[in-house]
């Protein structure tokens, strides 16, 4: 715990110091260097108080907005007072303030905790409250309160904001880089704009694998942990043990969900398979038969009720503007810009969570 403490704070002095250097080396002597000028930057060195002023400043403002997201991100929550009142009892037990519970409309028995030791959150999905037995969902609460109980909470929230950030510095990169295709391309502005973007694109790149790193690693240790707490909390580690293999029954990695409106939200749940879609999307059942009429003309419908100007007798064109609806864009975009990165994450980085297999041999191993 101390030694991620420590990287995460290193990375985060670092990021600060990157950053004005970033702003005040290198853009600016960029400038002064196509203007025909040599920079002097002697002196320029911020003093430390300064640093460390802004590097609490930025850790604050990640884990407000880190915990700002995950809320916003798990929408359709409502409290649930009975559940509510068995966490603060089993909250006793363990001599930790009491969370409020929440039910958000996922249809994927999952869990999450988020917050801050004094004002913590546990959120179930429908999905977990409405197929787990009384054992296994109490077997959840302990494991979310262990974490509570761990420490891990401000620094599990806090975590999730940087690689965030750095996703979005890498996207504003790409944004200046596409700037310049519509200017000149051989001006001293564009040559400007082309070495500030490759230059925050690199760094964007090496902070997110940096405090994926960190972050995954934290997780990983720290799954293990809550899961022994909630063993001894409940007292019976095949209770745990039990609750694990039900709800990873049955579910894979997970294609698109919460994740996408929150990034790294699955990082924080009692299993690595996301929420799923929503309850009321899952069932929903759309009827998108079209008939054609007796005459063989065409299909059936007024083209004077369509104000998008459709010609539904042109299944060409249906096609062309399913291949144009916002969700087609989106999955064009993450297969063309997300790929490479995805690769490398997979493949060079942990994973958020061990194994469920792992986990539940070591529940299991503490009744030895």
């Amino acid at each position: 715990m101390g030694a991620v403490f420590l990287a995460f704070l290193a990375l985060n002095v670092l990021f600060v110091r990157t950053a004005i250097w970033f702003v005040t080396g290198f853009v600016f002597g960029v400038a002064l260097l196509i203007a025909g000028t040599v920079p002097d930057f002697s002196g320029v060195t911020p003093p430390l108080w300064l640093v460390g002023a802004l590097v609490a400043l930025f850790i604050a403002a990640q884990y407000g907005y880190s915990r700002h997201q995950m809320a916003g991100a798990l929408v359709d929550q409502s409290y649930d007072a009975d559940l509510t009142a068995f966490a603060t009892r089993r909250a006793q037990q363990l001599d930790v303030p009491a969370p409020s519970v929440y039910v958000a409309e996922y249809e994927r028995p999952n869990s999450m905790i988020y917050g801050s030791r004094r004002s913590a959150t546990i959120v179930l999905t429908r999905g977990l409250v409405e197929s787990a037995d009384e054992s296994t969902l109490d077997a959840v609460v302990a494991h979310e309160l262990g974490h509570l109980k761990n420490g891990d909470l401000w620094l599990m929230t806090t975590l999730n904001a940087l690689p965030v950030l750095a996703k979005k510095l890498r996207g504003w990169a790409s944004w200046l880089r596409g700037t310049i295709a519509g200017g000149d391309g051989g001006n001293g502005g564009s040559l400007f704009v082309l070495l500030v973007a490759l230059m925050l694109g690199a760094l964007a790149i090496v902070f997110r694998a940096a405090s994926l790193l960190v972050f995954r690693l934290f997780s990983r240790y720290r799954e293990y942990a809550a899961d022994a707490t909630a063993a001894e909390l409940v007292g019976a580690p095949e209770q745990v043990a039990a609750a694990l293999a039900e709800l990873d029954e049955g579910h894979g990695p997970p294609d698109a969900d919460a994740r996408e409106r929150a990034a790294e939200l699955r990082q924080a749940c009692f299993l690595p398979h996301g929420l799923g879609e929503r309850t009321e999307d899952a069932g929903l059942d759309y009827d998108v038969s079209l008939q054609l009429d007796e005459d063989d003309s065409g299909f059936s419908g007024t083209d004077a009720d369509d104000s998008s100007g459709m010609r539904w007798d042109r299944v060409d064109e249906i096609e062309s503007r399913n291949e144009d609806q916002p969700m087609q864009r989106l999955e064009r975009q993450r297969a063309e810009s997300e790929s490479p990165t995805t690769w490398v994450r997979e493949r060079f980085l942990p994973d958020t969570h061990p194994s469920t297999a792992d986990r539940i041999e070591r529940v299991q191993s503490l009744r030895e």
